[in-house]
């Protein structure tokens, strides 16, 4: 018989401040960037002060790559049912790599189950949904009623966009 437990994975769009880290554990899986040839993983070791220096210096335009498949499959491994949180899918291929890769994974382990969420936002909003699925978890719903729960709860969600400055959105 598995062990019974849960996972949440989330790309690292997902803006967790240390403290969140620790009450909420949420795995997460890096977005690449590219400026001028440098190659920035966006993990705890991102100095995101200096990246941003950075970008404002680079010449060419700054490049993103979505966590790629394989980086999920090593993620789902465990004895864990998964949620999966991604940036909107309309923003980043995250998705797609996420599906993919549960695609892969159940052929060779169909007793797991994985649940992919669209976040349809980024940031805070998956930060929000990952918190959500916690305390779900924490309330001992299934993993079927929490779908349906957190379906519903990013249905009702609305995200709006701020910028100081349209500087770095134009690169």
């Amino acid at each position: 018989m598995r062990q019974l437990g849960f996972k949440i994975i989330a790309d690292s769009s997902n803006d967790m401040s240390p403290e969140l880290k620790d009450k909420y554990p949420v795995e997460l899986i890096p977005f690449k960037l590219t400026l001028d040839g440098n190659e920035y993983v966006d993990d705890d070791q991102l100095d995101p002060i200096q990246f941003i220096a950075d970008m404002s210096a680079a010449k060419d335009v700054p490049r993103s790559a979505c966590p790629s498949p394989n980086d999920f499959l090593e993620a789902f491994e465990g004895d864990e049912d998964c949620f999966v949180v991604t940036i909107s899918s309309k923003l980043s291929g995250t998705y797609n790599s996420a599906q993919i890769a549960k695609d892969i994974y159940l052929e060779s382990h169909p007793e797991k189950k994985i649940h992919l969420v669209d976040s349809k936002s980024a940031s805070i909003g998956e930060t929000l949904i990952s918190m959500k699925l916690h305390e779900l978890i924490d309330l001992g719903y299934s993993f079927n009623e929490i779908i349906e729960i957190v379906t519903q709860y990013v249905n009702d969600m609305k995200t709006f966009f701020v910028s100081e400055s349209l500087d770095n959105l134009i690169k």
